[in-house]
């Protein structure tokens, strides 16, 4: 199944892993994948479905929440992405992507100190996350803190832009 999703064949491999959890409802791993897939291709509410599923299982795992966040952030149903991914952040304080995510959620819904909190948060984890600097300078500017969204702006930028485009 996961050489399908190499190849490319993403219908394929959601329909082998449907199989999968139509015949083990609770096969985690195949719920997992198959709400990834779903997510890639657009299908959010199945997505978000598989995730729920897992949180019936396993109502302490990151992920699930995380991924739910990030679909309710696609969504447009931000004030629940901020719920399940701060649940996600407490559950796993040291993953960066969940801390970014909770800033886009932020950010989107005009809390610019939170925002800051969590972009700062991802990157104590990734300093080096040139997205997660990017938006925090969007937040900085938004509060009006212009010294530090230029410090932002400036550490998204890579540090040899020929490099970049040579590659």
């Amino acid at each position: 199944m996961l050489a399908l999703t190499a190849a490319g064949r993403h219908e394929e491999a959601i329909r082998e892993f449907e199989n999968t959890v139509r015949v083990d409802p609770w096969h985690e791993g195949g719920c997992t994948a198959l709400g990834l897939l779903l997510a890639e291709a657009g299908r959010l509410d199945e997505a978000a479905g598989c995730f729920s599923r897992i949180l019936e299982m396993s109502p302490r795992g990151a992920d699930p929440y995380k991924y739910l966040g990030m679909i309710d952030l696609r969504r447009g149903k931000v004030k629940q992405a901020v719920s399940n991914l701060s649940k996600a952040g407490l559950l796993r304080p040291d993953d960066p992507e969940i801390h970014s995510e909770l800033g886009l959620a932020h950010l989107s819904q005009g809390e610019y100190q939170d925002a800051v909190a969590s972009f700062s948060q991802a990157l104590e984890q990734n300093p080096r996350d040139t997205d997660a600097h990017h938006n925090l300078a969007i937040a900085y500017k938004r509060l009006g803190n212009m010294e530090k969204a230029k410090e932002h702006f400036s550490a998204s930028l890579p540090s040899d832009p020929k490099k970049q485009y040579s590659q």
